[in-house]
């Protein structure tokens, strides 16, 4: 946007090539005028050193300042590489973030390894599942190949759960020929699910019994039998026991629910 806002005058033409080669097609600068032709080189300008001062890489300005200079001193061409300087410089940026070589791709297939050493059981498998996928995307950016079956023997040796429901799984899966490095992820998020299911039907359970016993245990402390289902001879006992030795008759009724 800060770049539009500096050359939108000259539409698309100060930004792009064209077919990728000089003169870019169309080629909007070879239709000007003089004094238009020298508005575009001040606008060019201005792009280069404007944009040029919002990169902080340092590896990345120097590449644009590198070819910005390049251009500069031995751009005159023919062709005329001047007039194009600043989308010759997002060029050379643009080669140096995905340039191919091995360097990157060492850097990604790290990553890739370090995201499948990074589950953590208080964030669960979605989390762990996003930030694997995300390093799988960087091996296809940067051209570190690897294959399926590689992925897979990667997970095996480097997710490590800890925890005995989730290794079972692990040796099930790695048994299973018939299965994608997707597909396993899949199957985790699939697992994580039920493991949440299972943990919120315990505690609904759990709180449930605890409010069952509860309610019992009050009742029986009253000697009120009605909320209760039918008491057992001992219950029974302990209600004539409190009843005669509070001093009432021993002569009693009570009701089931």
């Amino acid at each position: 946007m800060l770049a539009l806002a500096k050359g939108d005058e000259y539409s698309a033409g100060i930004f792009s090539l064209g077919g990728g080669g000089l003169p870019p097609l169309p080629n909007v600068y070879s239709t000007l005028s003089v004094a238009e032709k020298r508005k575009w080189n001040v606008a060019t300008r201005k792009l280069v050193g404007v944009v040029g001062d919002t990169i902080s890489n340092t590896v990345l300005h120097t590449t644009w300042t590198e070819e910005f200079d390049r251009i500069q001193t031995h751009g005159a061409g023919p062709p005329d590489e001047r007039p194009f300087a600043f989308v010759l410089c997002m060029a050379a940026v643009d080669r140096e973030c995905t340039q191919d070589n091995e360097t990157t791709r060492s850097t990604a297939r790290s990553q890739f390894r370090i995201q499948l050493q990074s589950y953590d059981p208080s964030q669960g498998f979605k989390d762990y599942a996003d930030k694997v996928r995300r390093a799988e995307r960087d091996l296809t950016r940067y051209g570190a190949i690897m294959s399926d079956s590689e992925k897979r023997q990667e997970f095996y040796q480097w997710f490590n759960p800890n925890a005995d429901e989730w290794n079972v799984k692990k040796s099930v899966w790695k048994e299973t020929v018939a299965i994608t490095f997707d597909q396993l992820l899949t199957k985790g998020l699939n697992y994580q699910q039920e493991l949440d299911l299972r943990k919120a039907t315990a505690d609904a359970s759990g709180v449930k019994a605890f409010v069952t016993t509860t309610s019992s245990s009050s009742a029986s402390n009253k000697g009120d039998f009605r909320s209760m289902t039918q008491p057992t001879g001992q219950q029974i006992a302990e209600f004539v026991a409190r009843t005669v030795g509070r001093g009432r008759s021993g002569r009693f009724w009570w009701t089931w629910s």
